[in-house]
């Protein structure tokens, strides 16, 4: 059952549908998205009970919004504001309008139809996962599933910036998760020169991970939680980090049996605000101690009919 599709062995039952579909609902949430209209959810269900193919399922989704995607384009990109179209805050992509042949220059479209494709691929990752090193190759792996279909650049380390990338999010470390009077402080993330080198580390680090002998979970965890949360702000792709970060960090929890449960961590649910507080604490303060208990809280919390057929990969 459960144990098979992790394998890649397709099975079909309800247990393995709903968690297909809690799992790439979790990876959603994390970036604070939900499951998308009617249409979009049926054709979710679809994919995870393999009724059309995930390719199948991309292609009527462009389709749906009248898009078309050009595999073939493939643009020179030698600065990081060469990502974008010019004039515009819209990244280049493969989609194109279906009766101009242009580009998707309005945001919002370009977002809706990523995000839906993206989702569509999470549910193939989970019924076929990637099995790799766990290291850079292995996560530009995963990053290029999700992503192949909208950027061609997919799976690709980013092209700079020469200082540090900066966001506003909410305060994490004066106020407490989900609490709406916190208020948008930056968040600093590698420059392009740091990257590289901050990422080798953290890919070493998950090495002697999966090498040690006789660690406590508590500590194994703790391991975890800071590289996971190096790896967020190493933020390695131009777009897409979360996403790629959230299911390459799931598939190394099933490598060494951390299994929480999905159904858990759907948008807006208190685990998932707890999750995303913390991961923006450790950002900010360099102490994994509140991403370390979240961990630690959510581990072996999948129900054990479903766990008792997953065993860590050899």
């Amino acid at each position: 059952m459960f144990g098979d599709t992790l394998s890649g062995r397709p099975d079909t039952d309800a247990t393995t549908i709903a968690w297909r579909v809690n799992f790439a609902g979790a990876v959603l949430a994390y970036v604070n998205v939900g499951a998308g209209s009617t249409a979009h959810r049926e054709l979710v269900a679809d994919v995870a009970t393999e009724t059309i193919t995930a390719d199948e399922a991309v292609e009527e989704t462009a389709a749906r919004h009248g898009m078309i995607i050009d595999r073939k384009y493939r643009p020179i990109i030698q600065e990081f504001d060469e990502y974008l179209i010019p004039d515009t805050p819209t990244l280049k992509s493969g989609l194109r309008d279906a009766e101009t042949g242009s580009d998707i220059i309005d945001a919002d479209r370009f977002r809706e139809v990523e995000v839906e494709i993206s989702h569509i691929r999470l549910i193939e990752l989970a019924i076929s996962p990637l099995i790799g090193n766990f290291d850079a190759d292995h996560y530009r792996a995963v990053h290029r599933l999700l992503f192949r279909d909208i950027f061609p650049w997919a799976g690709d380390f980013r092209i700079g910036p020469e200082t540090a990338m900066i966001r506003f999010l909410p305060d994490a470390v004066n106020f407490e998760a989900g609490d709406p009077a916190a208020p948008l402080v930056k968040y600093s993330y590698y420059s392009g020169p740091e990257m590289a080198d901050a990422a080798s580390v953290q890919f070493a680090q998950l090495a002697e991970i999966l090498r040690a002998r006789g660690w406590s979970r508590e500590v194994t965890l703790n391991r975890v939680a800071e590289s996971l949360g190096e790896f967020h702000a190493i933020h390695p792709f131009r777009d897409g980090n979360a996403r790629a970060f959230c299911a390459f960090g799931a598939l190394f929890g099933q490598r060494i049996g951390y299994l929480p449960d999905y159904a858990e961590y759907q948008l807006d649910s208190e685990k998932q605000v707890e999750l995303v507080h913390a991961q923006l604490n450790y950002q900010a303060t360099d102490e994994p101690a509140q991403l370390s208990q979240s961990l630690i809280n959510a581990d072996n919390t999948m129900p054990a009919d479903v766990r008792r057929d997953l065993t860590p990969r050899p």
